[in-house]
Parts: structure tokens; C-alpha cells; sequence
């Protein structure tokens, strides 16, 4: 499945781990991202908060 039809499934768009790992992909291979830092998200796996290690500013 292509990284663009996954990233537009409603679930993704939804669930914000799976949203800013489809984010992250798309930085790495549009921008050649290479930073990381602590991301808070939530997920509906677990009320438990979670973080995502990215780098942000390469995502807007």
C-alpha cells in the first residue's frame, strides 16, 4: 500500500501515533528527516499517555 493511501485511511488520520508515524515517513522521504525529540500522544490502544521521538519543526 502506498505511504499516501495509508496515511488518508480514516483511522490514521484519527489515531494521533499512527498519524505522526505516517508523518514521519513522509518527512523522511519528501525532506530527508534525521532529528529526534519526545512528542506526547495519545492513543486509543491505552489512556496511558505515550510520546513519539521526532523532530516537529520538519513536520510543518
Amino acid at each position: 500500500m502506498p505511504l499516501e493511501e495509508y496515511a488518508a485511511l480514516p483511522y490514521v488520520e484519527k489515531e494521533s501515533l499512527m498519524w505522526y508515524t505516517s508523518e514521519l515517513c513522509k518527512a523522511k522521504v519528501d525532506r530527508g528527516y534525521s532529528g529526534f525529540s519526545p512528542q506526547p500522544v495519545t492513543s486509543f490502544f491505552s489512556d496511558k499517555p505515550s510520546r513519539i521521538y521526532l523532530n516537529k519543526r520538519d513536520l510543518n
